[in-house]
């Protein structure tokens, strides 16, 4: 692989879509006492970052109730209080649906988007999340 340029729009080799950013993520959450949270194969993982994106969790969860099923939705808030979102499917989904269901319910769309690269890179598990471990977790479903 060729090295990238280095442009004002390049980011760190930390903050990208390798195994080292993903490795780095993973120990600088454990490191500041967050739990990371894997995607398990029958749930989707959400990062929700404005009123906008949680609308369109809100709006989506009636077509994913209808054609997955769901067995379960829990909240939280993240870090930077924002909002977390596990939804519990009743059956489980490869990585590359779980990335697309998860971007058209609300999720942070850059980090879906390095999600799948870091499926296509090798990463077989590429969808967590880091919770804070005083947090109090909302089940609304």
């Amino acid at each position: 692989m060729t090295e990238r340029p280095t442009t004002p729009f390049c980011q760190t080799p930390y903050e990208g879509p390798s195994l080292a950013a993903f490795i780095y993520a993973g120990d600088k959450a454990e490191a500041e006492g967050l739990e990371i949270m894997e995607r398990h194969r029958d749930e989707l993982l959400l990062d929700i970052d404005t009123k906008g994106a949680e609308e369109q969790f809100r709006a989506m969860l009636p077509l994913i109730c209808r054609f997955y099923g769901v067995a379960k939705v829990e909240t939280w808030p993240s870090k930077s209080h924002n909002l977390h979102v596990s939804i519990t499917l009743n059956a489980p989904l490869g990585e590359m649906e779980a990335l697309f269901l998860q971007a058209c319910c609300g999720s942070d769309l850059k980090r879906e988007f390095l999600s799948y690269r870091r499926l296509l890179n090798g990463i077989v598990c590429p969808t967590r999340l880091f919770k804070p471990k005083d947090v109090e977790v909302h089940v609304d479903y």
